[in-house]
């Protein structure tokens, strides 16, 4: 998510500009240098593979090249091979391992120099259990950064109204037959639920990913009313955890006046 991507940044003392969609990144970059970077592999419109690709064209000629650190939550062996042959720095997995990230970015600021490309993947959904819906780990480690409260808020509710649009949009393309866009937004809804460590949301978003023509064409009904179950079930789950914590932080005051 770019909120916490960008606060994350700024937390960590570097200057960030922000622009919506990969032309405009080439844009920036025709006007002013950049130290790094940071796209997502399926931007709408160009896309982070085709924004690599004309990049380097632009900085054909022997000239410095732009470091570029792909995110994505289609992390597959053929995604970062193709990442990595158009010229991708690093290629990171969300939901982003904040320590991770920041590595990356002392790696190129203290090299002065791209180096080889690496593959950066991140660990934390791939220790969680497919069937539990909620990874605590995912919020815990956002809170651990220390941004707030207050932000971790934001961050949560905006994320469910992603996820809402996600599968109203879902609703209609698969209605009207439109399978690339129907694996679009099954994309978007994955990296939105693995941002908040729906397990069983993201899992369920990237079997319909899979899916063929023909089996989605069957099937679609009954997935989207498993993916809204799984949403349901994952928000429950985040508003007691933020019971729980509400109650943890108050016991904490408690204490805290009685001594």
């Amino acid at each position: 998510n770019r909120m916490v991507l960008q606060r994350l940044l700024q937390k960590a003392g570097h200057r960030v500009v922000c622009v919506n969609g990969g032309e405009q990144v080439l844009d920036a970059l025709e006007i002013a240098d950049y130290d790094t970077v940071i796209v997502d592999l399926h931007m709408p419109g160009l896309s982070g593979l085709d924004l690599l690709k004309q990049l380097r064209v632009m900085e054909a000629g022997g000239g410095p090249r732009t470091p570029v650190l792909v995110l994505s939550a289609d992390v597959t062996p053929d995604a970062i091979s193709r990442c990595e042959q158009a010229g991708a720095r690093a290629f990171l997995a969300k939901p982003i391992v904040a320590t991770r990230l920041l590595d990356v970015l002392a790696d190129i600021a203290t090299n002065g120099r791209v180096t080889a490309p690496v593959a950066v993947v991140g660990g934390r959904s791939e220790s969680a259990n497919p069937d539990e819906v909620l990874d605590p780990g995912v919020l815990d480690e956002l809170s651990a950064l220390g941004m707030g409260e207050a932000f971790e808020r934001e961050f949560i509710v905006q994320c469910l109204n992603d996820a809402d649009g996600c599968l109203g949009a879902m609703a209609h393309a698969m209605e009207n037959g439109q399978g690339a866009h129907v694996r679009e937004h099954a994309h978007a809804l994955k990296g939105v639920a693995s941002n908040l460590g729906l397990v069983k949301l993201a899992a369920a978003s990237g079997d319909l990913m899979s899916l063929g023509d023909a089996e989605m064409s069957r099937e679609w009904r009954h997935r989207l009313a498993m993916l809204n179950a799984n949403l349901s079930h994952g928000r429950a789950a985040l508003e007691a955890r933020g019971r729980m914590r509400g109650t943890a932080g108050k016991g904490n005051n408690d204490r805290t006046d009685q001594g």
